[in-house]
Formats: C-alpha cells, structure tokens, sequence
C-alpha cells in the first residue's frame, strides 16, 4: 500500500469529485479476514502452511481486520469531515505516514503541524535506496523520528 503512493499525486481538471466514503470505503460487517480469502496457491487452503521462509526470517504479514476497520472509519470521517474525496484523503495520509493527526492538520491547513515538509515520492526512493549520505540528508530535512516512522510506514 506504501509503495505506490505517489503514482497519482495531483487531480487533474477542476471538476469535483463524485467519491463518496459510503460507496467506496467497505463496511465494518463487509470486512474479510484473512482466513477469509483464498491463499494465492490453489493447493494451499487458508489456515494451513504456505511456502517455507528463511530461516529467521519472518513472513508477510499485513493488518489485522480490526485495523483495517478503524483505519477506513478514519478515512471515511476524514472525507466527510473535510468535504474531500478518497484519492484527497487517501494522499493525505500517504504523505503523512499513516499518521491520523497529521493527515487531519494536512487536510485542513495544507502541511504538517510540526512543520515538516510532506513526503514526496523522490524521498521515498531515496530512503527505499538505503545509502547512508540519502538517510542524512532525510534525518536534516525530516528529523530522526520521522524517518523512523517512515520505514516502519513503508514496512508496514
């Protein structure tokens, strides 16, 4: 979900959207787990084990149902809220590191409230790249923390 942040940044046209958090965003009761959903081996059924790992190496894992339910509550309320659609509030919480508060304050001022600059997609890559002169130079732009939770984010 993190990586692909940034593929679409700006709306074209001035013409207003017609997404709605009702139409788009499921419902908590039409949440799946993931015993729910089919294992992309057709041999391999939910519940049992899949390909080995690494040794020491953890598998994918993604959020839970319950985080999945809060974070579209969140993003529904957002949009009804700020009178925005879901690509808005959508690239306001890519920008913001999934971070609710700051995504709000993004939404409603324009930037973060510790005034840090939002993330960009060529400082995504540049973290992505890993060298220790690009982390730098984020930790001066972003601070410490903030780069932290970036990985942690795109990790996520």
């Amino acid at each position: 979900m993190a990586g692909a942040e940034f593929e679409e940044d700006e709306h074209e046209g001035g013409g207003e959207s017609t997404c709605r958090a009702e139409d788009v965003l499921p419902r908590r009761s039409e949440l799946r787990t993931s015993e729910d959903v089919m294992h992309p081996n057709p041999k391999i059924r939910a519940g049992e084990e899949g390909p080995a790992w690494a040794a020491g190496e953890e598998p994918p894992s993604g959020p839970s149902a319950a985080e999945v339910a809060v974070a579209a509550e969140d993003m529904r309320r957002c949009m009804q809220e700020f009178g925005v659609d879901l690509a808005t509030v959508t690239q306001a919480f890519l920008k913001n590191s999934g971070e609710v508060a700051a995504a709000e304050c993004c939404l409603r001022t324009g930037q973060r409230s510790d005034s840090c600059p939002l993330w960009d997609r060529q400082d995504d890559l540049d973290l992505q790249a890993g060298g220790d002169l690009l982390r730098a130079r984020l930790v001066t732009k972003y601070g410490a923390e903030n780069v932290n939770r970036r990985v942690a984010f795109r990790n996520s």
